[in-house]
């Protein structure tokens, strides 16, 4: 199932633009948020993903050599919808939202997802921190308040970028 579009998704890709985020450099901060959340969760994936107009791009990335996927295949397109986070999708199959996505019956084989969101200063669902497995399981509570701390450090990153860009210009 293709993911909705946010009511207010005008305004939020205002939003992402003006962060300065999308199709910048890797960077060591941000991977090491990722390692350290893979690590926790001991899983194969982690991904800082940034939810665009019409794919996701990842500015960080564990164990996926993937620069970008379509936005209709993201399941953090999902994951930005929610009122509560974290998103957790125990077995992706099983779950009418993703039972269909090309990510989960092809590589890289999709079967859990828990994703935080990460927002703008203004509160703005600028996409997730995700963990991702290739087997259905379960998350701890232990792991998901690790995520939601974790996704809060990659939003201040993103934060503290766009402040330098800003005093930059």
């Amino acid at each position: 199932m293709n993911p909705r579009l946010p009511t207010n998704e005008y305004e939020r890709l205002s939003r992402l633009q003006q962060t300065g985020i999308l199709g910048t450099q890797r960077d060591p901060e941000f991977d090491a948020i990722t390692q350290f959340c893979a690590e926790v969760f001991q899983a194969p994936i982690c991904l800082v993903s940034i939810v665009a107009e019409d794919y996701q791009w990842f500015k960080s990335s564990v164990g996926l050599d993937l620069c970008e996927t379509s936005r209709a295949d993201s399941i953090c397109a999902h994951a930005i919808l929610e009122e509560s986070s974290p998103l957790v999708i125990s077995d992706t199959l099983r779950d009418p939202r993703t039972a269909d996505n090309n990510l989960v019956h092809g590589p890289p084989y999709i079967r859990f997802y828990a994703g935080e969101v990460i927002t703008s200063h203004d509160g703005y669902p600028l996409g997730t921190l995700c963990v991702i497995d290739r087997v259905p399981r379960e998350a701890t509570e232990f792991q998901l308040r690790a995520l939601k701390m974790l996704a809060g450090q990659v939003s201040a990153l993103i934060r503290h970028r766009e402040t330098l860009m800003q005093l930059n210009e």
